[in-house]
C-alpha cells in the first residue's frame, strides 16, 4: 500500500514539475521564489529573507520545548 501510495506521489509530482508555468500563472497560481514560505493551508507572502528568518525562530522555539531534535536548528543555521 505505501510503494503505490509514494509511486502515485512521485507521478503527481512529476506532471506538477513538467506543467507550464504560463499556464499555471493565467490560471492564479501565485509566483514564489522562496519555497519555505507555503504553509499547510496557505501561502505566506513577503521578504524571503524576513520569512526565513521567521521560520528560524518556530524551529528554535520547538526544539527549546523538546519538540524537536536540538541539532535541527544549527542545520538550519549552516
Amino acid at each position: 500500500m505505501r510503494a503505490r501510495v509514494a509511486d502515485q506521489l512521485t507521478q503527481v509530482s512529476s506532471v506538477m514539475q513538467r506543467f507550464p508555468a504560463q499556464e499555471a500563472q493565467a490560471a492564479g497560481v501565485p509566483v514564489c521564489r522562496f519555497p519555505f514560505a507555503f504553509e499547510e493551508d496557505h501561502l505566506r507572502l513577503g521578504d524571503e529573507q524576513a520569512l526565513y528568518a521567521e521560520d528560524r525562530r518556530r524551529v528554535q522555539a520547538h526544539a527549546a520545548g523538546g519538540r524537536l531534535p536540538g541539532d535541527l536548528s544549527g542545520e538550519l543555521t549552516r
